[in-house]
């Protein structure tokens, strides 16, 4: 443990920590918008985290602070409604994941803890659920609860809607379940994850736009839009084929060509571009783990710059700035590349073989970060190769 970080603890709180908590971020490999749909996913958790120092207190107090330059502290109490910050506060997820804990798991007594990351914030790589996830261990751990991290990956993707945005269980499940080296194919409806090994000559490289998404900030009233539409589309089409008012967009595939065919009939605009992206992002999520199975990565990689496509055609959460950033990677090399998270900014992930990396690190340095006046955007930390790490772990200090 970094020595220095135990010793702003100190100063900040006036006494040692007693543990600290390691939360991943994530990079979704293909799966863009369907989570929420209850439709499967393959993120990788990422070798950057969200770092929570924390030490238990006798009340039932929670006091927070980070390290990032520029963000004030919070301090509150654990409630069954604890009061928000003002909207795109980063302690609003701290608020949420506490107040989740005193709804479902009846705790009450609080902490100091200390937030540092290695992990770059509001760049669509998961470091709003790295921080609630990190939050729940720690008031876990302080109030002495065993968790069952598949149900407690449930909870956690509710307990982060109270920032505002309707988001699914994709990043939850891969910080709490994920296996250092693989990918985690996500299935929900009920919640399961499956390990797929990543080869060994693979690299997932990850690149920043330069444009920031605040998910809980202006990016989240479109977010929420889109899976409206998706909602609305499932729910014309379930009621055009006379099927049952919960029907699941799982159970609409299975209709197969009748279900496209009824969409053709009843939806227009924005809810059929939603339905169109999402029936077709759940096939290529199918294709695209048995390739990886079988190590076609040729075909792993067409299957994520469709899934692009699609995001920017039928669904329309890319950017011009997005779009270039992949269109770049594509032809230093890049195997597949799309955007990640939200979009609406934020980062894209492309697959690299291993003897290509350094050209499509240069292709992206001399004709997307230089031009925008980023000399060095690996020391600027706009552009790293990551590795699938493992699952969130909490230590207790020396």
């Amino acid at each position: 443990m970094d020595p220095q970080l135990i010793a702003e603890f100190r100063r900040r709180f006036r006494a040692a920590p007693s543990h600290v908590v390691r939360a991943p971020g994530r990079v979704n490999l293909i799966g863009g918008h369907i989570d929420y749909h209850g439709l499967p996913v393959l993120p990788v958790a990422l070798d950057r985290d969200v770092r929570l120092l924390f030490r238990p207190r006798t009340d039932g107090v929670v006091r927070a602070q980070t390290c990032a330059a520029g963000l004030a502290g919070a301090s509150f109490e654990l409630a069954t409604r604890i009061p928000s910050a003002e909207l795109g506060d980063w302690s609003n997820y701290v608020r949420g994941a506490a107040q989740s804990m005193v709804l479902e798991r009846g705790v009450d007594r609080g902490l100091d803890l200390l937030v540092n990351s290695t992990l770059p914030m509001a760049v669509g790589l998961s470091s709003s659920s790295a921080l609630a996830v990190a939050a729940s261990l720690a008031l876990a751990r302080v109030n002495d609860l065993e968790l069952d991290r598949v149900e407690f990956a449930g909870q956690m993707a509710v307990a982060e809607r109270y920032v505002g945005t309707q988001g699914g269980g994709m990043d939850q499940a891969v910080c709490l379940l994920a296996l250092a080296g693989h990918a985690v194919y996500v299935e929900f409806l009920p919640l399961t994850v499956r390990p797929i090994a990543l080869p060994s000559d693979l690299r997932v490289v990850v690149a920043h736009s330069l444009e920031r998404v605040e998910k809980s900030g202006v990016a989240r009233a479109a977010y929420n839009d889109r899976r409206r539409n998706g909602e609305l589309a499932l729910a014309l089409v379930a009621s055009h084929l006379g099927l049952a008012p919960n029907t699941s967009y799982g159970e609409l595939i299975n209709q197969g060509d009748i279900a496209r065919q009824a969409a053709a009939q009843v939806l227009s605009g924005s809810a059929a571009g939603c339905f169109r992206h999402v029936v077709s992002e759940a096939r290529r999520v199918a294709e695209a783990v048995a390739a990886l199975e079988s190590g076609d990565l040729v075909t792993l990689g067409g299957l994520m710059d469709a899934s692009h496509e699609s995001l920017r055609e039928n669904l329309e959460v890319s950017t011009p700035a997005l779009d270039e950033l992949v269109a770049v990677a594509r032809r230093a090399g890049a195997l597949g590349c799309r955007l990640t998270g939200a979009g609406f900014g934020g980062s894209a992930v492309a697959l690299v073989a291993a003897d290509r990396v350094d050209d499509v690190y240069a292709a992206l340095a001399k004709e997307y970060y230089q031009p925008r006046g980023v000399a060095d955007p690996v020391s600027a930390g706009s552009l790293f190769t990551c590795r699938a790490s493992g699952a969130a772990t909490v230590e207790t200090l020396g």
